[in-house]
């Protein structure tokens, strides 16, 4: 009986684990879809990859179509592809 009652605490342990990875998962997500069309500024030159800020906060990035852009300049989030914002120069 007690193994019994040991096994369900660890199934119930792990249960909670997942769903609190899910709901992390989620809130990410949201936050990254939040970001689409938000606009920053170059805060390194972008040849390949480089940072932008937006709404106060840093994020790796890179230009959409691999197009040069410098330093301060300003960017609109236009997609995302692994773990760095697409952005492209806004006029």
């Amino acid at each position: 009986m007690m193994f019994l009652l040991k096994r369900l605490k660890r199934l119930q342990s792990h249960f909670r684990q997942k769903r609190k990875l899910a709901e992390t998962l989620v809130a990410d997500d949201q936050k990254r879809k939040s970001l689409m069309h938000k606009k920053g500024t170059a805060l390194t030159d972008l040849s390949v990859y480089g940072y932008v800020e937006v709404a106060g906060r840093r994020y790796e990035a890179r230009s959409r179509h691999y197009v040069f852009i410098r330093r301060g300049t300003h960017v609109r989030i236009v997609g995302r592809e692994n773990f760095a914002y697409l952005v492209e120069e806004t006029v």
